[in-house]
């Protein structure tokens, strides 16, 4: 019978608990993938997160699926993001993943032209105004409902240059 003792968080850890073996996970994880498409996507059938991609544990530490899936194929998670070459955040087949920055996955997304759009050219204009009249980039996000990344790419000059 195993031990179980309360740990600093007061929750009681079996100590005698086996952890889990990589062939286990492995075997667990794939049977939660569709791989129907031969070609394509391959889709995750399990649990997922607010976020809107899969949910998976490796090791008893919950991660995205993709990068559960970058890990399974090379044995180490990905330094920065998951990211999708198909764009697809359902898919974990490695070949249309990658490990890339906030910023490398941004780029990506706007050479795709798959930003959404949600401002018109009247509140650019007055995101623009605003941003000189010294408004913070986080507030006015807020405020028109988008990210801070999309009012600095305002700011920059980066997105709606011709207003």
């Amino acid at each position: 019978m195993g031990v179980c003792l309360v740990g600093r968080s007061g929750r009681e850890e079996n100590q005698m608990r086996p952890k889990p073996n990589l062939e286990i996970i492995t075997k667990h994880f794939w049977e939660k993938v569709d791989k129907s498409d031969v070609d394509g996507c391959w889709i995750w059938k399990g649990g997922f997160g607010n976020h809107g991609y899969g949910t998976f544990a490796v090791f008893g530490k919950t991660t995205t699926a993709p990068r559960a899936a970058f890990f399974l194929e090379t044995g180490k998670f990905p330094k920065n993001l998951a990211c999708h070459t198909c764009d697809n955040r359902k898919c974990v087949r490695f070949s249309h993943l990658f490990d890339g920055t906030y910023a490398e996955n941004n780029q990506d997304m706007y050479n795709k032209k798959r930003y959404p759009t949600k401002l018109t050219e009247e509140e650019v204009k007055q995101i623009k105004k605003l941003l000189l009249e010294g408004e913070g980039q986080r507030p006015l996000g807020r405020r028109f409902g988008v990210t801070q990344a999309v009012i600095r790419d305002i700011k920059t000059g980066k997105t709606w240059k011709r207003v």
